[in-house]
């Protein structure tokens, strides 16, 4: 992956990765975790050049977790495709710090898929939620852009149900299991597949952390176009909106 900042607009950043087959799935579409983790890696790359990567956050005891994203599909990526992918912070209220991001067809300038994501910094030890001010740190190059939040989530009744540990190639160097985790779930426990089966939006909520080998149960139900997804221990963990 090459990544730096684009030359229209300072505080885009950019960064470039070669669709190969270890991102896709066997209609030769990338995977739905694929697409997260590759938002999440040019995130983390922009957060390491304004000086609030992870390394500078585990230095003051925080790290950045993921609350909310809303990824919206004209359609996936394939094999052999340059894909350049632009993220830019928009501005912070409190704790909450959204990002808009998209994947751009290098070729033909094509936007393939766009996302929205609220971050939040996250206090290692307390796992709480926390402002950067009051550890003397800052997201340069806010847009001015407004964000004006997610589409309501969509429920279904739940038809399905299966007991999941959090196996350690699920958990990340955070102590919990991954964002983009959670897609691969929907893939191997949820969803009918085939070739025409992408989903056009995709709403995750994440609200708890799942630890190490922590059991959940995750549920599913499906209604209209809509697949709703749930991952539970005392309550909900997560829950997520595929929209076909």
């Amino acid at each position: 992956m090459s990544a730096g900042f684009s030359q229209e607009m300072e505080n885009i950043y950019s960064a470039k990765v070669l669709i190969d087959n270890t991102k896709v799935n066997m209609f030769r579409q990338m995977r739905l975790s694929a697409v997260a983790a590759e938002l999440q890696r040019c995130t983390s790359l922009h957060c390491d050049d304004l000086g609030i990567g992870a390394e500078k956050m585990r230095n003051n005891g925080l790290f950045w977790g993921l609350a909310e994203q809303h990824i919206r599909i004209n359609r996936l990526p394939r094999p052999g495709e340059q894909i350049r992918i632009e993220t830019w912070p928009k501005k912070h209220r409190y704790i909450v710090y959204p990002r808009t991001s998209r994947f751009v067809l290098e070729e033909t300038g094509e936007v393939l898929l766009s996302s929205d994501a609220l971050w939040t910094p996250v206090d290692f030890e307390k796992r709480n939620a926390v402002s950067l001010e009051k550890y003397g740190l800052s997201v340069p190059g806010e847009s001015e852009e407004a964000f004006f939040g997610f589409a309501a989530f969509r429920t279904a009744e739940i038809r399905g149900m299966a007991a999941v540990r959090a196996s350690f190639s699920m958990i990340d160097s955070n102590g919990h299991v991954n964002n983009a985790r959670y897609l691969d779930l929907c893939d191997d426990y949820v969803l009918s597949h085939n070739e025409n089966s992408t989903p056009k939006e995709v709403l995750i909520e994440y609200r708890k952390e799942i630890r190490p080998d922590e059991v959940f149960a995750l549920k599913w139900g499906d209604q209209d176009g809509l697949w709703y997804v749930t991952g539970e221990t005392d309550g909900i963990c997560f829950r997520i909106n595929l929209i076909y």
